[in-house]
């Protein structure tokens, strides 16, 4: 997969970022000159140093992981050749670094293009939650929610390279998402020029997806003393039994009929219990949480049936009691989540649409500042070492 394909697979997935410094190689005047320009807009400079700076990061990433052991960190990668994607072809670092950067931006001018000569309007209060999203990025860091001490501001990071925060939004992940999500609803989705069938939608649904519940026991006690250990001790053989057996009678019970929700509180009425154990989920099982062990049973459980499968050790076994809801009757309720719909008709037609990216990125008809881009290199980001 090249490296602009594996961008759009994640809508323009948010870059990496290292600690930058200004230096003599930036040029001086990035606020006051173009970069890219369409018939009807020009991309500031600062878009294009935020472009050329994620292209570096990706060649960063790629060498790294090819070199492995062999990979200096602290020495340039400029002048090093290597492999970029899955073509197998070799290229200069930095050669590769600028053509990237070129179709990065030829990409986002033609989605700006496609908007236009579609009439697409972007949903005001979206482009803003976008805009906030950005701003607190660019102030504070994509970390800071979670601890400011390792969050470093995007601001602190870009602007010594003349990079503005409308340059930094412009070709963000955050608006890049919006739009080619707009793009996107506006072909595939209900009322779109090319609508995918509801029965193509339900049929990949019941196809692709599995609904099940389940609820855990254990098998065992744990106490915990003064000091904080905890032992765990394993039931004994009868009280093992007895549980297994009290299992072996609700898997009866469900396939004669009973709900899980009613077996749920029989359960809860057995063992003590004030809060509903119960879970339950529609999901595709190649992405699942749940133990191999149990998601392997659950992908051979015939639809309307019922297993217990034991996890763990001797000393800490695990009960999983599985029930498998057929999936036309989670159908209705599924679909009808807009985020769950989409979510289909991107498996259906993403692979279909950044083919569509791809083909529209090399067509793109602009103007490129070329003896301005001349100017900007690469070594810029490096002016650390």
């Amino acid at each position: 997969m090249s490296s602009l394909k594996k961008i759009l697979a994640l809508f323009l997935a948010a870059i990496m970022v290292i600690s930058l410094a200004a230096c003599s190689s930036v040029p001086t005047s990035l606020n006051k000159e173009w970069s890219y320009k369409s018939d009807s807009q020009e991309y500031p400079v600062g878009m294009y140093i935020f472009c050329l700076y994620s292209a570096y990061r990706q060649a960063y990433s790629a060498l790294s992981e090819n070199l492995g052991d062999k990979f200096d960190s602290t020495a340039s990668i400029l002048d090093l050749s290597s492999t970029f994607d899955e073509t197998d072809t070799v290229y200069l670092c930095k050669d590769w670094i600028k053509s990237e950067a070129d179709k990065i931006c030829r990409n986002l001018v033609a989605l700006d293009m496609e908007i236009e000569k579609y009439g697409i309007t972007l949903d005001p209060e979206i482009v803003e939650s976008a805009r906030n999203q950005a701003k607190d990025d660019w102030y504070l860091g994509p970390y800071y929610e979670y601890s400011s001490d390792y969050s470093t501001a995007y601001k602190d990071l870009m602007e010594p390279y003349g990079i503005s925060f409308e340059s930094y939004f412009l070709g963000s992940v955050n608006l890049a998402k919006v739009k080619q999500s707009a793009l996107f609803n506006y072909f595939y989705n209900k009322g779109g020029v090319k609508e995918v069938p509801e029965s193509e939608i339900k049929a990949y649904f019941e196809k692709e997806y599995t609904s099940y519940s389940y609820f855990t026991v254990n098998f065992f006690t744990s106490t915990r003393d003064e000091s904080g250990t905890t032992t765990t001790i394993p039931f004994s053989e009868d009280k093992e039994e007895d549980m297994k057996k009290t299992l072996a009678n609700y898997c009866v019970m469900l396939e004669e009929g009973e709900s899980f929700e009613n077996v749920a509180k029989e359960y809860m009425s057995y063992a003590g219990l004030e809060e509903d154990p119960t879970i339950s989920n529609t999901e595709v099982l190649s992405l699942t949480a749940l133990p191999d062990e149990v998601a392997k049973v659950l992908k051979d459980l015939p639809e309307g049936k019922s297993k217990v499968v034991l996890t763990g050790t001797e000393k800490s076994q695990l009960a999983y009691l599985l029930y498998k809801a057929p999936i036309k009757d989670a159908t209705e309720e599924y679909l009808k989540v807009d985020t769950n719909y989409t979510q289909i008709l991107t498996k259906l037609k993403g692979d279909e649409f950044i083919d569509y990216m791809l083909k529209i990125t090399d067509d793109v008809k602009c103007e490129v500042n070329q003896s301005y881009i001349d100017k900007c290199d690469p070594k810029m980001f490096e002016s650390n070492l």
